[in-house]
């Protein structure tokens, strides 16, 4: 333990701090213990530490909902933004963070309003999928959101029909795969938010009854009603932040199936493609199995032995309320009698797993999902993540959301240039460009690309000259470009009309030229354009242009 000053140097007078040599396995502030495969630098994040992708994600929405306001004033046709980035890797990153974003936000959010109108019933698993469908308004009755959700938005009848029902399962594996644990450390879940909260149904009536533990292990026979409690919770909450869920669509040859019907009638990002499926607890892998389980197989387990995570937890509750140390073999003894109490309450299913051995899954049936307003641990959540799921669910409930049609594409050399065009039409959005997109239908479902209004394109340096981009009123810069010749080429993409325009261009926090032109913005904004130069001694050069 020490005491470290602002300047980092170990002072007497400064902060108390905890050195912890060698890896990072536990926190000592919140108890967190981070997964033993991650990376020791993905760990912690230090106090300069920013993510561009996530900035620039946060600001175009910004300012696509600011030109959506009514009050904005703004042509449909112009609600768009021009984003720039400095190679054709860095624009894919950023199309598709940007649209992955969005698109969980708008999940999270149709899932707590949701779960707000299902009140003090709670959501089961049997309306996860109709009752978010019903949120979003991603219904075949509602003419005017099927662009969101169909490939082709002229589907009708029979077509339809199955297409919402398709929908409907991939919102309700969607639901049940936002609840695994630690997925998206930079985008907190409903739970991490203190917006959700999972119910079990009959574990506080079973923890209570003395004579469903009679011929328990011991420790369990003699603890309180709320020990028992706690131990069941840790049980079924390990169970389902891992998907060891009983739910067939979690099954592989389901989500199998649900990917190749959304693929051929649903539109990004309500495709399944290939998804997590379910994991199984364990007590333990067979020796001969141990051996040859690798990474991947990980993602399939949730180990419970006494060295687990899992098991780590579990043997503390019951050493604490037995009042002693809890020997391994006894530990097995009192788990065993825990799953087949939980088994036979019908809160946990003995499964078969490809291991070789029997696992347990959590019975779907016995989960409720029920609006919350604080985490259950009094963890401190993240205000701005609050902010925008509750602004969102609000939306949604009145019957709106600013999130739709909001997408991102990218326009470099790696895509194809029929592509690239129809993508420009998508932008351009002129009657010229809505009937020329009408022509080309097929090869909008070929590519699955929408035939919507596109109003954000990331782009690379190629945009600089050479495209007609009409009435744009903003471009985004992802970095400070390197020249102030390309500064003035990408910024001069907006107000080509006379009119007003807006130029936002993105400093980085850790990258010294970003720094620098952000201490001198003049240098720049308004600095000297050199004119090209030629080397008049290159001999290819030379021959190439005559």
């Amino acid at each position: 333990r020490y005491r470290v000053a602002p300047g980092g140097q170990v002072s007497s007078t400064g902060r108390l701090v905890w050195f912890l040599p060698g890896k990072f396995r536990l926190c000592p502030a919140c108890l967190d213990e981070p997964a033993a495969q991650a990376r020791e630098v993905n760990k912690l994040v230090g106090l300069s530490a920013e993510g561009r992708s996530s900035a620039t994600t946060l600001l175009i929405s910004s300012a696509l909902r600011f030109m959506h306001a009514p009050l904005a004033h703004i042509d449909e046709e112009k609600q768009k933004i021009l984003a720039f980035t400095d190679n054709r890797q860095d624009a894919a990153l950023q199309a598709g963070h940007f649209n992955d974003t969005l698109f969980v936000m708008l999940l999270r959010a149709a899932i707590l309003a949701a779960v707000r109108k299902a009140g003090q019933d709670g959501l089961s698993h049997e309306d996860f999928g109709r009752r978010v469908q019903a949120v979003l308004g991603f219904t075949a009755l509602n003419r005017d959101r099927r662009k969101e959700w169909l490939a082709d938005p002229g589907t009708v009848g029979a077509a339809l029909q199955n297409a919402g029902r398709t929908l409907s399962r991939v919102i309700a594996y969607r639901v049940w795969a936002d609840q695994r644990r630690g997925w998206r450390f930079t985008n907190p879940n409903l739970e991490d938010l203190g917006l959700l909260r999972t119910g079990y149904v009959g574990v506080e009536d079973l923890a209570a009854d003395d004579n469903a533990f009679r011929e328990a292990a011991t420790v369990l026979r003699a603890a309180s009603a709320s020990e028992r409690q706690e131990s069941l919770l840790l049980l079924l909450e390990a169970l389902r932040q891992s998907l060891a869920i009983a739910t067939e669509l979690l099954d592989p040859a389901e989500i199998e199936s649900l990917s190749s019907a959304s693929r051929s009638i649903l539109r990004d990002p309500w495709r399944v493609a290939k998804e997590r499926s379910a994991a199984a607890l364990l007590v333990d892998v067979p020796r001969g199995r141990r051996r040859n389980t690798n990474a991947g197989d990980e993602a399939f387990i949730l180990r419970a032995g006494p060295l687990s995570a899992l098991g780590r937890k579990l043997r503390k509750r019951w050493e604490r309320a037995a009042g002693r140390k809890i020997a391994t073999a006894e530990y097995r003894t009192i788990l065993d009698s825990l799953l087949q109490i939980a088994t036979g309450h019908n809160l946990i299913r003995r499964v078969p797993t490809i291991f070789d051995t029997d696992g347990w899954q959590l019975e779907p049936a016995a989960l409720r999902l029920f609006a919350a307003h604080a985490r259950s641990d009094k963890r401190a959540v993240n205000a701005y993540f609050v902010s925008v799921c509750e602004t969102l669910a609000e939306e949604l409930q009145a019957g709106g959301c600013a999130l739709f049609g909001a997408e991102g594409r990218e326009h470099t050399a790696q895509v194809t240039q029929e592509l690239r065009l129809v993508r420009e039409r998508r932008f351009r959005w002129g009657a010229e460009d809505q009937h020329e997109l009408g022509e080309t239908r097929d090869i909008l479902l070929g590519n699955g690309e929408p035939s919507t209004r596109l109003p954000v394109l990331f782009c690379s340096p190629t945009m600089e000259l050479g495209v007609d981009i009409s009435s744009l009123n903003a471009v985004y810069l992802r970095n400070v470009p390197p020249t102030p010749a390309n500064y003035a080429q990408r910024s001069g993409r907006a107000g080509r009309s006379g009119q007003a325009a807006l130029v936002v261009t993105y400093c980085a926090a850790q990258s010294p030229h970003d720094q620098h032109y952000f201490e001198h913005p003049e240098e720049m904004v308004s600095g000297v354009v050199r004119p090209p130069s030629l080397d008049l001694a290159n001999r290819d050069l030379i021959s190439a242009h005559f």
